[in-house]
């Protein structure tokens, strides 16, 4: 990857909606320039209360979509599969 990440390391994947931190896994079929995150993910281990939702603020890639309607239909499916975003080495927490 262009930017010297490995797999195995935490990344930011940010835009201007949000920062979310994701272990990296490289991999020869996504292109370099490319990332494919699972959408909805949580981490069941951490705090489940309100404020925290196990972890979904700081892991889950819903946080960089636009969530309003896409069409007349109401259904956004574009956004929800494409969205522009920087990826960079992570040195701590997604702030």
């Amino acid at each position: 990857m262009a930017e010297g990440i490995e797999t195995g390391e935490w990344v930011l994947i940010e835009n201007d909606r949000g920062c979310i931190r994701r272990k990296a896994k490289v991999t020869p079929i996504v292109h370099p320039k490319v990332i494919s995150v699972p959408h909805g993910w949580w981490m069941p281990e951490e705090d489940g209360t309100d404020s925290h939702l196990f972890g979904i603020w700081d892991v889950n890639c819903n946080n960089l979509v636009h969530i309003g309607p896409g069409a007349k239909s109401g259904y956004g499916g574009g956004a929800y599969k494409t969205a522009l975003v920087r990826i960079r080495k992570s040195t701590g927490a997604v702030k």
